[in-house]
């Protein structure tokens, strides 16, 4: 059984896919900063628990349990303590009935949890990550999959225009985030205004923007920290300007040191 541990590289899981592709993958304690992509996500908790926030919808998920994420909706996970998910993910336009029913509605709660004649969907997860992520097959197990989900979910007509400015901003991010960037390099290469990209972010992902990058370099750094990387390399790789501003943020972000993380996660 392959696991990844997210989120290192996280945003590079469903960016630049290919339309025909599925994928799925084991995942181990799953925490992410709210995002969002065009793809359809599909979260099976296999064991451990896992809070999900999908636009206004939270819930806390434990073993069994299924999230149902659709297009440009913007989520956020968080693993307290552990779990382990399978993480499913792809394009709707490869299934057309899912890619017109999202395109004029949207689940008005996406969770599903103590459904106990779904237990068995699990086998079918299970099957999908050791399938192709291209065959017939795999397509096969993802649609059995999603008629299940789908009679256990309510729709709700959409009108709303999908909020194509909240991920300009958010590729940028991802694209940029090792660079020199900042709310003023970002509104001036997107051409939008930087009052406008602070009160997105502060309303729709719930920080504001200086932060969410700290987060995303952060959690590259403490990937590189278990490299023949030293220090003072992953701050620059990770793109702070400084020694004492990748400490300063490290321990902010983590509440304790590199050289404490590093210890703790040894033993």
């Amino acid at each position: 059984m392959k696991t990844l541990s997210y989120p290192k590289g996280f945003y590079e899981f469903f960016s630049n896919q290919e339309s025909h592709i599925i994928r799925s993958e084991y995942v181990q304690n799953l925490t992410f900063l709210p995002h969002m992509h065009i793809q359809i996500e599909l979260l099976y908790i296999v064991n451990g628990s896992i809070l999900i926030q999908i636009d206004n919808n939270k819930q806390l998920l434990s073993s069994g349990s299924i999230a149902f994420i659709p297009p440009h909706k913007i989520h956020s996970f968080h693993t307290e303590k552990n779990s382990l998910c399978i993480l499913t993910i792809f394009d709707p336009i490869l299934i057309p009935e899912i890619d017109y029913l999202l395109k004029k509605s949207t689940p008005s709660h996406p969770f599903i949890s103590d459904v106990p004649h779904l237990l068995s969907l699990k086998h079918y997860f299970q099957a999908l990550t050791q399938s192709s992520s291209n065959s017939l097959l795999s397509k096969g197990y993802l649609s059995i999959i999603l008629a299940s989900i789908l009679n256990e979910l309510s729709f709700i007509d959409t009108n709303t225009q999908h909020n194509h400015t909240i991920q300009t901003i958010l590729d940028h991010i991802y694209m940029h985030y090792q660079e020199q960037i900042s709310l003023d390099t970002i509104a001036t290469h997107l051409g939008i205004s930087k009052f406008y990209i602070s009160h997105l972010f502060n309303t729709q992902i719930g920080c504001s923007v200086p932060n969410y990058i700290n987060y995303l370099r952060i959690n590259l750094a403490k990937q590189l920290l278990f490299t023949d990387k030293n220090i003072t390399e992953i701050a620059y790789e990770c793109g702070f300007e400084s020694l004492r501003s990748f400490y300063r943020a490290f321990t902010t972000v983590c509440n304790t040191t590199p050289r404490q993380y590093i210890k703790e996660h040894q033993e």
